[in-house]
């Protein structure tokens, strides 16, 4: 903005410049304007800009500061819904001139588009690439922003931070993880787990010769049922193990639950000693 320095001697620069409306804008959202700096530094800036046709919109909670400011009562996650925030130019605009309309979600994912690219630009970065152009195999399991309900994968960036709703393409489940996180590797919980379950389950099962089955037979006679999964057996249980089954009592008195090891590792491998009536 030339003509107009800061107390660094630099020229001062605003968010936004309407050229229809001359109007300058400045965002305040709470994030980065709740620190008592940054409020002294806003009014500062205000002052400097007062004789141009110049507005601050500032999110709701931050301190009131000299100067023409909008309140933006902004409820989103993250306080940056920029719907919300744009709703809040209706005013000024209207005094300019400039009739505000509303856009369709194909006109917002545009303009947010190339918003982001002119973002890039403006700050001398690489072309700027969407998760859907770098990891399109997470479009099919996207189902919504939770953080801000506007922006698909088209238009948040590999390391954004916004929680997102996915659903397994494999699976069908549900679950909430932040993009950063997906674009790192993580994926579909329920299938973590089956998959955990599964190789938790291969180390458990005996080797041929060193189940329950083989080494005590007599533990074995008195196996009734596993409770941890159904489908083990003497046969395919590891004498170690820590599988909770459901056993008979050695004196026939009655029937009690314990993990394998419990029973294979017990002296006399009985569930009653020391009860009255044991023998």
């Amino acid at each position: 903005m030339s003509g107009v320095v800061g107390l660094s001697g630099r020229p001062l620069r605003v968010d936004l410049y309407i050229p229809d409306a001359e109007l300058y804008v400045d965002l305040d959202p709470l994030y980065t304007h709740q620190d008592f700096r940054a409020a002294e530094k806003d009014a500062r800036k205000s002052s400097l800009l007062k004789h141009l046709n110049y507005v601050r919109l500032r999110a709701k909670g931050l301190p009131n500061i000299p100067g023409v400011s909008i309140i933006v009562d902004d409820a989103t996650r993250n306080g940056v819904d920029p719907w919300t925030w744009a709703t809040a130019l209706r005013a000024p605009l209207a005094y300019n001139g400039i009739k505000y309309s509303h856009l369709s979600q194909s006109e917002k994912a545009s303009i947010l588009r190339a918003a982001a690219e002119a973002w890039g630009e403006s700050k001398g970065r690489v072309r700027y690439f969407s998760v859907a152009e770098k990891f399109p195999e997470l479009v099919k399991e996207f189902r919504r922003n939770l953080t801000n309900e506007n922006f698909d994968l088209d238009l948040r960036s590999v390391s954004s931070n916004d929680l997102v709703e996915w659903e397994c393409s494999s699976c069908q489940s549900v679950w909430r993880a932040s993009i950063r996180n997906r674009t790192k590797g993580s994926g579909c919980h329920a299938c973590y787990r089956k998959k955990g379950n599964a190789k938790n389950t291969a180390r458990s099962m005996a080797p041929q010769g060193e189940s329950v089955a083989d080494l005590m037979p007599e533990v074995a006679d008195r196996f009734i049922r596993c409770l941890t999964d159904p489908s083990r057996n003497p046969g395919n249980l590891r004498l170690r193990s820590n599988i909770l089954c459901e056993w008979r009592c050695q004196t026939g008195l009655h029937v009690f639950t314990a993990g394998v090891f419990v029973v294979t590792g017990a002296k006399e491998r009985r569930c009653c000693k020391g009860r009255s009536g044991s023998t």
